[in-house]
């Protein structure tokens, strides 16, 4: 409880120590130190400190002032203009000044200095706006003008509006955007307009108002214009515009303004009651294509012969066109000859006979004797100049053909023979005398092929196997040799006709029995003929001349014949087989008889198995190979030397060249031995009895021919001592 008191004491006294001496008066203020420099989008926090005479920190309100901007109560100042801004701070009658240099900020708005809004269309518009900060500071940077209305000068920074009404100019920078509207009113007099069709009847009068308009052709009132002044080709006028007719006939009006402006028209005066009508034409004789003007002329009850205007349907030409053009008609004439043209109104009709020959030459082009041009036809061209009418007739121009139509000059007109097909240019020249005008053409001729000429096969001698198929693929050719399409052909083979199956296949053969076949094609009077070999096809089975086994001695050869046969059941000596042998001594090779014929050679004894391929066939056969001729006697004698008193075994027998053994009979064999006598034992065994020792004895063998030879050496016996 006592150490509580004591904080409790110790806190009072440090507040008391720390709270500022309330003095009478302030006697100097001081603002603390703050930034000297700042922008107008930023804001600055001032503090100022008031003292006593005994320069004492004092509480007392301060007043805040500046040149520029704005500062509240607090000494928060938000900068205003650019340039040095003074600010004061005040308290109890002593203040005290600083000083802030304020700069530009960033662009805030656009500002627009337009005097007015409301314009004529003839004014030109100079472009005023200003880029401002937040202080409303100007800010340097380039503006952007845009409107729908008119034409803007950005090098002369104006605008000129075209249409009257609201009209919207946008100024842009960046993301800012201030849109100024204007009222555009119309211009001061421009042009006075006289309506148009004005119509009034011989003897009666008729007002004239015109209508004022700006340069732009806006209407403006006509009291703008000033006082107006008239002229009348015919009839009178009064200052008001009040028109008296005399005349028929369209007759020029003109006004004046004392505002300068003026205008000028027509109004055409109809006669009095009809007594007749008749045809206005330039000339009786005129040219086809051709513009030419068509008037129907009235005459009225007061003597007056004058031109009215009468419906189209009124009106008739035998050839060419109507229409009318500024109240006018006009008759464009297309065929030559002689043509009357009628006219008639209230019971009244007129005719007249007009002579139209050609027209001034508008262009040529080349003339075709044919409308389809094929390669090899005789095809006359000439060259037609023609009036804008189409109406012909022939020149004689200058001609560049392309070689490939085999062109002859006729004199005024070529002939044409074409050879190949394709696309090929003609181009003719000629000069107009008359217009002294150099008319060019130029035409593309496509050749297409010219008739069936022949009809081209595969060649004769091809050869198809029996179970495969012959493509046809006939190839049609002109006399040019270019290639026909689409032919129907009729297919004949072996005098019997097949074409349905031929076409139905795409003309595709499929043969079934071998042979020359021959085949024949016709289309419109042309046909062809080919002959074709029909060979065996694929093998299907295999069978020879010793279906049953070979018997062949070794190193000779038997000649066989195989034979193969289709899935037809057509037969052909085989030409391409593979054999596998099982002797492996044997070999098989073609026989100088030909196809199909074959030398198998025995090898090595025994029992072998030939198998024979060719296409998806398959078979085998025996061969029995026995011994050949002997070529070779041998006699085998043991490797260790016998002893005197001894003897020795020799076995005898003969081999052929493929190395087979061959028993040779004991009592066709000579046996000769220097070392003793020799007797038979048994099959190819004998047995020498050695009488006579030493080195390098011998023995021979004999049988037909063949003639062995053997050495050996000849121990000497000896008697073992006790």
């Amino acid at each position: 409880m006592k150490r509580l008191s004591v904080a409790v004491l110790i806190g009072l006294i440090l507040v008391q120590i720390a709270a500022p001496v309330i003095a009478s008066t302030p006697s100097s203020i001081t603002i603390d130190q703050h930034q000297s420099s700042v922008s107008t989008d930023q804001v600055v926090q001032l503090s100022a400190t008031v003292r006593d005479s005994g320069g004492s920190v004092i509480s007392s309100a301060v007043n805040w002032s500046t040149t520029s901007g704005h500062i509240d109560s607090t000494g928060l100042f938000t900068p205003g203009m650019i340039g040095i801004t003074v600010i004061t701070a005040e308290s109890g009658g002593v203040n005290s000044t600083t000083s802030i240099e304020v700069t530009r900020g960033y662009p805030f708005e656009i500002r627009s200095d337009f005097n007015q809004t409301n314009v004529s269309i003839d004014d030109t518009i100079n472009l005023n706006a200003t880029l401002v900060d937040r202080a409303g500071n100007p800010v340097s940077g380039d503006l952007t003008y845009r409107s729908q209305n008119g034409h803007i000068d950005h090098d002369n920074m104006t605008w000129q509006p075209d249409q009257i009404g609201q009209a919207i100019l946008r100024i842009i920078y960046f993301e800012l955007e201030l849109q100024v509207q204007f009222n555009v009113e119309p211009g001061q007099p421009s042009t006075l307009e006289i309506p148009y069709g004005l119509t009034v009847q011989s003897g009666t009068t008729q007002h004239i108002f015109p209508i004022a308009k700006d340069s732009h052709g806006n209407e403006v009132g006509i009291s703008k214009a000033g006082t107006l002044t008239w002229q009348v080709e015919n009839g009178t006028i009064s200052p008001t515009g009040l028109f008296f007719a005399n005349a028929p006939g369209v007759w020029n009006v003109s006004v004046n303004s004392s505002s300068g402006a003026f205008g000028s028209g027509t109004i055409r005066v109809l006669p009095a009651q009809a007594t007749g009508l008749s045809i206005g034409i330039e000339s009786t004789e005129v040219r086809a294509g051709s513009v030419v003007s068509l008037s129907a002329i009235r005459s009225d009850i007061l003597g007056n012969n004058g031109e009215v205007e009468i419906p189209l349907a009124n009106w008739s030409v035998p050839t060419g066109s109507l229409f009318v053009e500024q109240g006018k008609v006009k008759w464009i004439p297309s065929s030559i000859g002689n043509w009357t043209i009628g006219v008639q109104d209230q019971g009244f009709s007129s005719t007249i006979i007009v002579n139209v020959v050609q027209g001034e030459i508008s262009g040529i082009e080349v003339l075709l004797s044919e409308n389809l041009l094929r390669s090899g036809d005789l095809i006359v061209v000439s060259i037609a100049a023609h009036d804008a009418a189409g109406n012909m007739r022939s020149v004689d121009g200058a001609w560049t053909i392309a070689p490939e139509l085999s062109p002859t000059d006729q004199g005024d007109w070529y002939e044409l023979r074409p050879g190949p097909i394709g696309n090929y240019s003609i181009f003719a020249v000629w000069f107009d005398n008359e217009t002294q005008v150099v008319h060019e053409t130029e035409k593309i001729l496509p050749i297409l092929h010219g008739d069936l000429a022949r009809i081209i096969l595969p060649q004769s001698g091809t050869r198809v196997a029996s179970d495969d198929v012959l493509s046809l693929n006939p190839v049609f050719e002109d006399e040019y040799g270019n290639e026909v399409d689409n032919v129907p052909i009729t297919w004949i083979i072996d005098d019997v006709d097949v074409t349905m199956e031929v076409r139905l296949a795409g003309d595709n053969w499929a043969p079934n029995s071998i042979g020359m076949h021959e085949i024949r094609a016709m289309a419109q009077g042309v046909f062809a003929i080919t002959d074709v070999e029909v060979i065996a096809g694929t093998p299907r089975y295999i069978s020879t001349s010793h279906d049953e086994g070979i018997s062949v001695d070794s190193g000779y050869g038997i000649e066989i014949q195989i034979t193969t046969t289709d899935v037809h059941g057509n037969s052909a000596l085989a030409s391409e087989v593979d054999f596998e042998f099982d002797d492996p001594l044997g070999i098989v090779t073609p026989s100088s008889e030909g196809d199909g014929y074959w030398i198998v050679e025995g090898g090595q004894t025994g029992e072998w198995n030939l198998r024979m391929r060719t296409g998806s066939a398959v078979s085998d056969i025996t061969v029995n190979v026995s011994h050949g001729e002997p070529v070779r006697l041998l006699a085998e004698i043991s490797e260790n030397n016998p002893e005197e008193g001894g003897s020795m075994i020799i076995r005898i027998h003969a081999i052929d060249q493929a190395g087979n053994r061959i028993e040779v009979p004991s009592d066709e064999v000579t046996i000769k031995c220097t070392a003793g006598s020799v007797s038979h034992l048994a099959a190819d065994t004998h047995e020498l009895s050695i009488d006579q020792s030493g080195d390098s004895h011998s023995c021979n063998v004999y049988w037909n021919d063949l003639i062995a030879q053997r050495f050996f050496d000849v121990e000497l016996f000896c008697l073992e001592e006790d």
